[in-house]
């Protein structure tokens, strides 16, 4: 088995480069088509909408979730305390919860929700990996 070069010349620095300056609706010329194809009825302020979420995910959530999706701040259950007594407590890292929050915020589910901004969120959402 060999080991990992250390003094390798490879790197991913220019591809997270562009990857952290890319943003998932507005350079995403299929679905800009999709929308317009399937949606074209979406209003003026919903499509403002969907620029400021887009700027939202792409830039302020995308670090974020880096950090959620660590094998390490996965949530896990806490039963006992350190005196044995069982406490069930589910353990779950800060940025889940502001995370939480934030989505929470957007009132995606909410009645007067449009239906096309609704799924085109989610679909956005899936970009960082949430399911």
């Amino acid at each position: 088995m060999s080991t990992p070069e250390h003094n390798s010349p490879y790197s991913f620095d220019e591809y997270r480069q562009v990857r952290d300056q890319s943003k998932f609706l507005a350079d995403d010329q299929f679905l800009s088509a999709v929308i317009a194809t399937y949606a074209p009825q979406l209003t003026a302020e919903a499509r403002e909408d969907l620029a400021r979420f887009d700027t939202k995910i792409s830039s302020d959530w995308r670090p974020t979730a880096e950090v959620v999706g660590q094998p390490d701040n996965a949530p896990h259950m806490r039963h006992f305390d350190p005196y044995n007594n069982r406490i069930d407590r589910i353990k779950r890292p800060a940025e889940v919860l502001k995370m939480e929050k934030e989505v929470f915020a957007e009132a995606m589910f909410a009645d007067d929700a449009d239906p096309w901004s609704t799924c085109i969120k989610i679909f956005l959402m899936s970009q960082l990996g949430f399911s």
